[in-house]
């Protein structure tokens, strides 16, 4: 199929040709959506051509905008990057590329080992493709955005019907004036019902601050029902012998993140911290990988053989301890995987940010660092602790 159709270029460049088959006629047809999620995930660069394939972390657009010039050509993405380092050369890609493709291409984390390129879904938060995440996408409901609304109304542990009106809510299912008369219902339209009330409540908020509020809701409820109940969200010492290292990161609006980590011993005594300002407009989840990768070259670097790392991130410390998924949120989580062999001992948990509240206050400390990749190291007057 390959020499008949797309001979010496990519499939997804492929076209319908001259008496076509029925089988391809049927991928062709498929390749649209296909086109939409697929993405090249960078290992060492040296597969993929900047030009030719999509492989920026962009919904809308996995190409380069910028125009490719006559002395550009046949360029791989391997020559954007620091002879010898993994990372990138800021300098020419804002040089050669306009802002929004610099400012992706600072997004795609380059993995410590010599991998090769491969593909992956982006539609999918574990990048794989499926075809539940394909269909979702051709009804126009694979907004990543809208997807992570859903998971998060869903995971809210109110009474099912609460989070059920909810859906039904932001949905724009409940039996309102307007929806009624739509359906030809016959109502008296000059009353409003309960459902008109909440539903006009709801609407001046966009979605997203819908489950906010839900979930605001749900603290509240639960903080009245367990008000004085203790455990995982309280910071507790570690176990004889082992070492806790509290972590977190902020995103901030400078296209910036700051990390923070806090090392304690098992008397809870203050061992180490350390903020840093990292260049690179990631995502809260790569962030979050990204926090853990520095936060273990500096464990690894102090030569700390037991410890337990925690961190308020779910889906960081599932992946650490499961499959990381193909995305670049696994690229970044397969580097700290390989680090995490570099110590003894090591467990990575979750914890909850009321756990985490001292190490929270200094990553967002880094913003007022003077130069993104500079550090600091803190004494204990230095840290405030609550």
């Amino acid at each position: 199929m390959e020499a008949r159709y797309y001979l010496n270029q990519n499939v997804l460049n492929a076209e319908l040709g001259n008496n076509p088959s029925y089988v391809w006629r049927g991928i062709v047809q498929g390749l649209a959506a296909l086109k939409a999620g697929a993405r090249r995930k960078i290992g060492n660069g040296e597969g993929t051509m900047v030009w030719d394939v999509p492989w920026l972390p962009d919904v809308e657009n996995g190409f380069i905008s910028t125009l490719e010039h006559d002395q550009r050509t046949n360029v791989k993405v391997s020559n954007l990057m620091v002879a010898g380092e993994k990372r990138w050369d800021a300098e020419l890609l804002y040089d050669v590329f306009c802002s929004r493709d610099a400012e992706l291409i600072r997004r795609i984390p380059i993995p410590m080992g010599d991998n090769a390129d491969s593909w992956y879904w982006m539609l999918d938060d574990k990048g794989v493709f499926t075809v539940k995440s394909c269909y979702r996408w051709i009804q126009g409901e694979c907004s990543n955005d809208y997807s992570d609304m859903w998971k998060k109304l869903w995971a809210i542990k109110l009474p099912e019907k609460v989070t059920n009106f909810l859906w039904r809510l932001c949905k724009g299912c409940l039996p309102t004036n307007v929806a009624l008369l739509s359906r030809h219902v016959d109502i008296d339209a000059r009353y409003e019902t309960i459902w008109e009330i909440f539903a006009r409540i709801f609407q001046r908020s966009t979605r997203d601050q819908s489950v906010e509020i839900a979930m605001e809701a749900q603290i509240k409820e639960k903080d009245r029902r367990n008000r004085d109940e203790v455990g995982e969200r309280i910071w507790k010492p570690p176990a004889a012998g082992w070492l806790k290292i509290n972590i977190d990161v902020a995103l901030f609006l400078n296209g910036n993140i700051g990390v923070g980590d806090v090392i304690r011993d098992e008397n809870s005594r203050f061992v180490a911290a350390r903020g840093k300002k990292i260049a690179g407009a990631w995502k809260a989840r790569e962030a979050e990988a990204i926090g853990l990768k520095e936060a273990l070259s500096w464990v690894i670097d102090r030569g700390y053989k037991q410890c337990v790392i925690e961190t308020d991130s779910y889906a960081l410390a599932a992946a650490c301890n499961g499959r990381p998924g193909e995305a670049l949120f696994g690229t970044i989580v397969m580097d700290c995987i390989q680090l995490l062999k570099h110590i003894n001992q090591v467990l990575v948990v979750f914890i909850y940010r009321s756990a985490n509240s001292v190490v929270h206050r200094l990553a967002k400390a880094a913003y007022f660092m003077s130069d993104a990749g500079s550090g600091m190291s803190l004494h204990l007057s230095s840290l405030i602790m609550y």
